[in-house]
């Protein structure tokens, strides 16, 4: 992916009517569905302006404005996390889009953290940047009202411009700006955060993306990295969290990189109705469960299956099994594939073997 240095004209946008809003929406591109969710008193275009020329030439860009963002007028909804997932998915059931990698940013961090969590069969993989799960993730400089005043990690006098210059612009209320950026300020909503178990369920491939001198400190990043598993950090230096979005020299390789294998990647949480033509001729034979029988059943909903990439994705039936089991061998090379087979057929004698009738 090669930067530039403008947004293009979207090849759709529109409104979507879901859970009372009036959901603006713009879409770019052609390929595997890419949500970019934006943060607090942001749009699509301060947010990701840089980043979609690039992303749309892989990616079915899907950039959404949030509600009493950018188009989408305000409701008088609390704005939360989970209030705008709910929206997410509505959006999505309305594009017809089955699943989906998200990016979001701050306040859309979170929100993609919420839909990896409650609605983790929409989600392809997903890259949080500047996001928290405590509140005690963000730097004192934010909770310090003496500091924030001074501190160079808050938004410049140039980013709060933009922001009243968007509003003015784009929002059915314009005249609602002052009240609306008081209002998203005094909230917490989404830096409440979420439990370590809530945060251990989440199967979707995770990137985590955080500016050396971002609202969310380094160590806070760390934490994250830990309680959800398998996931990923990233320190962009020399980086606010302004400027997060903003530093596509740096973004656009590993976007590229991450969201290129969460696309390929092998996991339960990657499985969505697979058609019968996505798994190989052979392997479902081989590898079909509709004949396990009852004693290995029963030893299959209690256990963790090790798939490439040394990591357990807990399988709790079935189908989800020979899904699953599919997705390797759609994927993997063919010494990789006897590999699999070999291991299945080894925990699971009875795989692929018809129970002989009883006379």
């Amino acid at each position: 992916m090669q930067p530039q240095t403008s947004i293009t004209s979207p090849a759709r946008s529109g409104y979507a009517d879901v859970n009372g809003l009036h959901l603006y929406y713009e879409i770019y591109g052609s390929g595997a569905p890419l949500v970019l969710l934006h943060g607090g008193m942001l749009t699509i275009d301060l947010s990701f302006a840089s980043l979609i020329p690039a992303l749309a030439t892989a990616h079915q860009v899907i950039g959404v404005e949030l509600q009493g963002h950018g188009r989408t007028a305000d409701v008088g909804r609390v704005i939360t996390p989970a209030a705008l997932a709910g929206d997410i998915v509505a959006l999505l059931d309305h594009l017809g889009v089955e699943r989906a990698h998200v990016f979001g940013h701050s306040m859309g961090g979170a929100v993609g953290v919420e839909l990896a969590i409650s609605h983790p069969r929409r989600m392809r993989s997903l890259v949080a940047a500047s996001a928290s799960v405590r509140p005690e993730g963000l730097h004192e400089d934010l909770t310090d009202p003496a500091k924030m005043a001074t501190s160079t990690r808050m938004p410049t006098a140039q980013d709060f411009s933009d922001f009243s210059a968007a509003y003015a612009r784009l929002s059915p209320h314009p005249e609602h700006f002052n009240d609306f950026l008081a209002s998203l300020s005094a909230s917490n909503t989404d830096t409440e955060g979420w439990s370590d178990e809530l945060l251990a369920s989440i199967s979707a491939p995770v990137l985590l993306v955080i500016g050396d001198r971002d609202f969310t400190t380094v160590e806070h990043g760390a934490l994250m990295q830990q309680l959800i598993p398998g996931s990923q950090l990233a320190v962009l230096p020399n980086t606010t969290h302004m400027e997060v979005t903003r530093r596509h020299d740096l973004l656009l390789p590993m976007l590229a990189r991450f969201l290129d294998l969460a696309g390929r990647s092998t996991g339960a949480a990657d499985v969505w109705r697979p058609d019968a033509a996505e798994i190989p001729r052979g392997m479902a034979k081989d590898l079909s469960t509709k004949d396990l029988s009852t004693k290995d059943r029963k030893k299959l909903s209690q256990t963790s299956f090790a798939l490439p990439g040394k990591r357990k994705y807990p399988i709790p039936d079935k189908a989800h099994t020979r899904n699953a089991l599919a997705r390797v061998a759609q994927h993997g090379t063919p010494a990789a594939q006897r590999k699999v087979k070999a291991a299945v057929h080894k925990r699971f004698p009875s795989i692929g073997k018809k129970k002989s009738k009883k006379s």
